[in-house]
């Protein structure tokens, strides 16, 4: 099982695995994968994935993480992989490519209809047992709930995926975006396990993980005293998935998933005088936790 292994330092960590030393960056930017999903070529649609591991009584289920609309109704998907050596490097230039036949069905949705996110068991893929190199988030590293309480506006966020559907096509690794949180994770935005941060979004950003990454030095936020360490850390905060989306015409703001907002899917009849806000939804990494109940049966 490949496990990220984060040692909360901002300078090197060691792999288990036997692989050169790495900085904790680089291992989380190989979290995620590009997904490629369609009816037919004219009609793919671009969003990310990223890789995650639930545990329950010593037993462990790895999957991919997205978002539902981006699965929804496609017939057929793609994902793309980087190489792994024999001793569990990353073989950057050479990929294995994965193509689907009934997309959809490969997913598990969650169960609750308003929340956006669906899960791959990677099963499905390590069967075919090709030599595939990815590093994968593990469950620990969803906040708990007093961790929650302690994260408020400004936290620096960092957001990684696929904007526009870019990728460094050659090495097969993503982009890196950086920005703040904009409303208090803790409190549930408009009543909602969710919370925005200030990074622009594109269509392909959809199902992008966003971590929060912390200084060494923060307050205390029950007593007011700071508190001292020497290593940056990393916790998964969340899963976009939507954006607040501005109407020239209409003097309208709205809110719409990314997919939506890039491909003239909504319901504004003139997409030409739109104009995004830079503002984007984040679903709480909390929410994840659902899934257990329908993997652990």
């Amino acid at each position: 099982m490949r496990i990220l292994i984060f040692l909360l330092s901002i300078c090197y960590t060691y792999n288990i695995w036997g692989q050169k030393k790495v900085t904790l960056e680089e291992q989380l930017g190989n979290t995620t994968i590009r997904i490629l999903s369609y009816n037919s070529k004219d009609s793919a649609i671009t969003g990310t994935g990223f890789f995650f591991i639930f545990q329950k009584d010593g037993v462990e289920k790895e999957v991919i993480v997205t978002n539902k609309h981006i699965i929804k109704g496609k017939k057929f998907g793609q994902l793309i992989f980087t190489k792994s050596s024999a001793s569990g490097d990353p073989i950057y230039g050479e990929k294995i490519k994965f193509d689907f036949k009934k997309f959809e069905n490969q997913w598990i949705f969650h169960p609750d209809t308003n929340v956006d996110l669906c899960i791959l068991d990677m099963s499905i893929i390590r069967k075919e047992k090709q030599p595939i190199y990815y590093k994968s988030i593990p469950e620990k590293f969803i906040p708990n709930d007093s961790l929650w309480n302690s994260y408020t506006i400004m936290e620096d966020v960092i957001m990684i995926g696929y904007p526009k559907g870019i990728i460094d096509t050659f090495n097969n690794i993503p982009i890196v975006r950086t920005g703040s949180v904009s409303t208090p994770p803790k409190l549930l935005h408009n009543g909602r396990d969710e919370f925005l941060i200030d990074i622009a979004m594109y269509n392909g950003s959809s199902g992008s993980p966003v971590f929060l990454r912390q200084s060494p030095f923060r307050v205390n936020t029950e007593n007011g005293k700071i508190v001292m360490g020497n290593k940056t850390t990393y916790v998964l905060l969340g899963i976009a998935f939507a954006m607040y989306d501005y109407s020239v015409a209409s003097n309208e703001i709205r809110t719409l998933t990314i997919t939506e907002a890039f491909k003239g899917q909504s319901s504004f009849e003139r997409p030409t005088v739109r104009m995004p806000i830079d503002l984007a939804l984040v679903i709480r990494s909390q929410k994840l936790n659902d899934f257990k109940r329908l993997l652990f049966k």
